[in-house]
């Protein structure tokens, strides 16, 4: 036991104050005294409060539990005490000056046995989706291929030129010593034109707020995945290995309308609507935190090559009424089946004026192009899919190996050039 403190001997008694104000002086010193020890006291208790709550929240986060000076993980066995592990060495980052490579993805087929049933719609299954199985080996491979997801609509800013017209720059971009940055879209998601062809239905949130997905078997029953969806995966993916999102970018969405978005009745012919709304708005505020965008991508899911001005308009309008007025602003256009538009048309005009930049299409390659005296970036993406797994696999070899990720097992035969 700790001995007691001693109290010191008394001195002499301080002589009196010779008059009132000396005194009040003496008073207002000491309590000013108090108060600085006070708020000294206060703001110690505050930062080790905050200190506290962080360690609980990487706790909870990691899965971990404090024992005698050591995080012991939930998920191992008594005895298995797992030391803290250091911070990790910071990553070295270079400039990247070449183009930024561009996929996209459409709606996984969760079940194959309703995708390729011999019906009217297997063979546009089997041309522009890929099975869950060939999703996940292609995220290993574009891993260990060195590719780090970006975050779009960080990649261009609008500035002036010389002549004063407004046009689009690319800023610095600085990404991890030998890695390729990419952007990954997945257009299409959760449409219900395709939930009778082995898609899932919607995006949800589960009761720990992570995401999941939700639709029913092939035997009609409701599932709650987190296995069967491009999202989910991905979550999954990163979860394991952090490196592949560079500063927490995800993918962009390709959002049209007509049908409601991420599988939600949000479109204006919707009985439903406003419960419809209400439903969603959890899952889109979830998807901007976690590092998602959206795109335009048309109301009606339409060719815009072949589209006139006014149909343009009227799309964009009620785009943005609907769908944009629930995901927020975006620079960023994605187009159905790649038809373009004339930069220098009264379409595009039009759409410049309500705020898009960045206008995405299909190619073989991805392409960049920064449009002189306009703001105008105008890109191709590359599209991972059946079709270009059968027959185009030299040109995606530097991102994946068709003959190692296609899906033998359940895809028709309908043959595959791997020479």
């Amino acid at each position: 036991m700790a001995a007691k403190e001693q109290t010191p001997p008394r001195g002499p008694s301080p002589p009196k104050p010779r008059n009132k104000a000396a005194a009040a002086a003496r008073r207002e010193a000491r309590v000013r005294q108090l108060w600085q020890r006070l708020v000294l006291i206060a703001l110690c208790v505050v930062v080790i409060g905050i200190v506290d709550l962080r360690a609980r929240v990487y706790r909870q986060e990691q899965g971990l539990t404090e024992n005698d000076g050591y995080f012991v993980r939930d998920d191992v066995g008594a005895g298995e005490d797992v030391p803290v592990q250091s911070t990790p060495e910071p990553v070295e980052r270079v400039a990247y000056t070449g183009i930024v490579e561009n996929i996209v993805i459409r709606p996984l087929i969760a079940y194959p046995e309703l995708a390729f049933d011999g019906d009217d719609q297997e063979a546009s299954m089997d041309a522009w989706h890929l099975t869950v199985s060939e999703y996940k080996k292609l995220l290993e491979s574009l891993y260990n291929n060195g590719y780090v997801l970006v975050y779009a609509p960080d990649l261009y800013e609008e500035t002036t030129d010389a002549y004063g017209r407004a046009v689009m720059t690319p800023r610095e971009l600085y990404v991890p010593k030998g890695k390729t940055p990419l952007i990954l879209n997945f257009d299409d998601f959760y449409t219900t034109s395709m939930r009778e062809n082995g898609t899932v239905y919607k995006l949800i949130l589960d009761e720990n707020g992570e995401f999941a997905s939700w639709g029913l078997d092939p035997q009609g029953q409701e599932v709650v995945s987190y296995e069967l969806d491009a999202i989910t995966i991905l979550e999954a993916f990163i979860a394991e290995h952090p490196d592949f999102s560079l500063d927490g970018a995800r993918a962009t969405l390709g959002l049209s309308g007509k049908e409601g978005i991420l599988g939600y009745a949000t479109q204006s012919a919707s009985p439903t609507r406003t419960a419809e709304i209400q439903a969603v708005e959890p899952v889109i505020h979830a998807l901007l935190y976690n590092g998602y965008t959206f795109a335009y991508h048309s109301y009606g899911h339409f060719d815009f090559s072949q589209q006139t001005a006014e149909a343009v308009q009227q799309d964009v309008d009620q785009w943005l009424s609907e769908v944009g007025s629930l995901v927020g602003e975006t620079t960023l256009v994605s187009y159905p089946y790649g038809g373009r538009l004339d930069n220098s048309g009264q379409a595009m005009s039009y759409l410049l004026g309500k705020g898009f930049r960045v206008f995405q299409s299909m190619g073989i390659e991805s392409y960049v192009n920064l449009t002189e005296g306009l703001p105008i970036v105008n890109m191709d993406r590359l599209h991972p899919d059946g079709q270009t797994l059968r027959w185009n696999r030299d040109i995606y070899l530097d991102f994946f190996d068709a003959k190692e990720i296609f899906d033998y097992d359940v895809r028709p035969d309908l043959g595959y050039d791997f020479e």
